[in-house]
């Protein structure tokens, strides 16, 4: 991102300020043909005042030759409101053109519009709607979106699309700028898709979303939350955010603007391994029968060394999907009897090491030259693997038995704490082992589960004690 060390809002504002005349030139040669080109865009893929239709001209557009597409940006007087007329002035231009992107900017107030969002029959808001972004230049927490105006977002990544497609959800069910209920559902909507689009780094068709994408989200919220000491005490906020993207994703098929999607039960059958208190835990799948018969299952697949591997490092360490894509041969020492991972040194067991020379070798064989360890094949090449492959591949356990439906990586993760713990291994092993931290421990292990674990211990109570000789004297 090369583009935001160049990007300084604050010295922009302070251009705008000096700007002695605020006319339509100054404001767009001094100050938005600047802006552009720190957003990433070349100048010399600028074309000043291309022509539309007859003798409509547009200020200046913007090649994006790669994607085989334009920007056009229109520009206006750093004094002058930017009204629904002036938006409807690009629109035309766009509509003339066949553009989808546009931008309107008077030095202090840019709107991103997208030409192809449309509105029901008859909408009065028609023009409005179409706006994706109304960002204040000289607002510290709008200036934030200025990213998804950037070549990386809007064209090489195309991250903003998530953006269009909350606006098309917006132009059908809540048009207009003064519907009261779309307050409800724009801060889930634009915190999840910011959250998955940075996640993803591109952008993914809407029915490739999944329910565990929408789930990790809630987990990061919820993390972000306690760190900022604002718990989360209901099961109905988790439900509600679920209900705010799956009415969405509903909309837009109902529309014909997306095909299906995976957001299917409802909010009541959410989020089964996510708790506000306590995460819910199931130990009873994960017997020493089952997990061999999990092995020798995934044995069978397209990917068996992969999909193993992968299932080897959830049931040892519980590995979550985000480390599970990060694993690359460097953090192994040659022999791979041990995995080096945010400073710390853990032994391979030895049927995982074995699985992860096989899968070496098979990567060797494949030609694939990246250093990860697990792959997908897509489009004739082999790409890291991704979160839904992961996903994927616990999702066949489904076959074996319809109660394993639950299982992922997160699921895993959270029932191998407790067992390790009633198997006896202490907790700063626990945290050494899995990464997670002792305040994520303390929700898994409750006081009661010490207490009946000391209970039954035949550990001598003072034995570890520090002053055992004195205590124990009699004295």
């Amino acid at each position: 991102m090369d583009w935001e060390s160049k990007l300084d809002i604050v010295q922009y504002r302070k251009d705008f300020q000096k700007l002695d005349d605020l006319k339509e030139e100054n404001v767009k040669n001094k100050l938005i043909v600047e802006l552009f080109k720190n957003l990433g865009y070349s100048i010399f893929d600028f074309d000043f005042e291309p022509p539309v239709f007859e003798r409509q001209r547009v200020d200046f557009s913007i090649s994006i030759a790669e994607k085989n597409q334009i920007l056009y940006v229109e520009t206006k007087r750093g004094d002058q409101k930017l009204l629904p007329k002036h938006i409807d002035q690009i629109i035309s231009y766009l509509y003339k053109r066949g553009i989808e992107w546009g931008i309107l900017c008077n030095g202090k107030e840019l709107l991103l519009i997208n030409h192809n969002i449309t509105s029901h029959p008859n909408n009065e808001h028609t023009v409005v709607n179409k706006v994706v972004f109304n960002i204040n230049l000289f607002s510290n927490k709008d200036v934030g979106y200025l990213k998804f105006i950037s070549k990386e977002f809007l064209f090489d990544k195309g991250i903003t699309n998530y953006f269009r497609d909350i606006a098309q959800f917006k132009a059908l069910k809540y048009p207009g700028n003064n519907n009261p209920s779309w307050s409800v559902y724009k801060s889930t909507l634009v915190n999840f898709f910011m959250f998955y689009g940075m996640k993803e780094k591109r952008y993914r068709p809407l029915d490739e979303i999944r329910v565990d994408d929408f789930e990790d989200y809630l987990r990061t919220d919820q993390k972000n939350k306690n760190n900022l000491n604002k718990k989360i005490k209901s099961q109905d906020t988790f439900n509600n955010k679920y209900s705010h993207i799956r009415s969405m994703l509903n909309e837009l098929k109902a529309n014909n603007k997306i095909r299906s999607h995976l957001f299917i039960e409802e909010r009541a059958k959410m989020v089964k391994t996510l708790n506000t208190e306590a995460v819910q835990r199931n130990t009873g799948i994960f017997s020493a029968e089952n997990i061999k018969y999990a092995i020798t299952f995934l044995q069978s697949g397209e990917t068996p060394l992969r999909d193993t591997v992968i299932f080897l490092f959830c049931i040892y360490m519980g590995l979550e999907r985000s480390l599970l894509r990060k694993l690359e041969w460097g953090m192994f020492d040659e022999k791979r009897q041990n995995i080096f991972v945010e400073h710390r040194r853990i032994p391979i067991p030895e049927l995982l090491r074995k699985q992860l020379i096989l899968l070496e070798k098979e990567n060797k064989s494949k030609n694939i030259k990246g250093q990860h360890l697990f792959y997908t094949y897509y489009r004739k090449k082999y790409n890291p693997i991704t979160e839904s492959a992961i996903n994927d591949v616990f999702n066949r356990f489904m076959k074996i038995n319809e109660d394993w439906r639950d299982l992922s990586p997160q699921f895993v993760r959270m029932n191998l704490i407790k067992i390790l713990f009633e198997n006896g291994m202490s907790i700063e092993k626990i945290s050494f082992l899995t990464g997670m931290d002792l305040i994520g421990i303390s929700k898994l292990i409750s006081q009661d589960d010490i207490r009946i674990k000391v209970n039954n211990s035949n550990e001598e109570f003072l034995s570890s004690h520090p002053f055992e000789k004195i205590l124990g004297t009699g004295v």
